[in-house]
């Protein structure tokens, strides 16, 4: 019998660049975070917290020279806070 826990943490960056590389493709960013990933926000360098973003939804951004992310990519190098479920069978 399959079984979903919810999972809610804050975590310290991952100083992974794989999560930026892979933000936009969800099974990637599963994989990455060993959970999937439902809601989130990020602790910016000046203290201050993110809005909460919906992986998918809402949280696309883009800079001026880069390519389109998710917020998602930021985990490399920002603490989060982030809601989940992992799925065990």
């Amino acid at each position: 019998m399959k079984t979903t826990e919810v999972l809610h943490k804050i975590s310290y960056p991952l100083n992974n660049k794989e999560i930026v590389d892979n933000c936009m493709d969800k099974q990637k960013v599963t994989e990455i975070l060993g959970y999937e990933l439902d809601s989130y926000r990020i602790l910016y360098f000046n203290g201050n917290w993110s809005p909460w973003y919906i992986y998918g939804e809402n949280d696309l951004y883009h800079k001026t020279g880069e390519p389109e992310r998710r917020y998602v990519a930021c985990f490399n190098d920002h603490v989060f806070e982030a809601i989940g479920k992992i799925t065990k069978e």
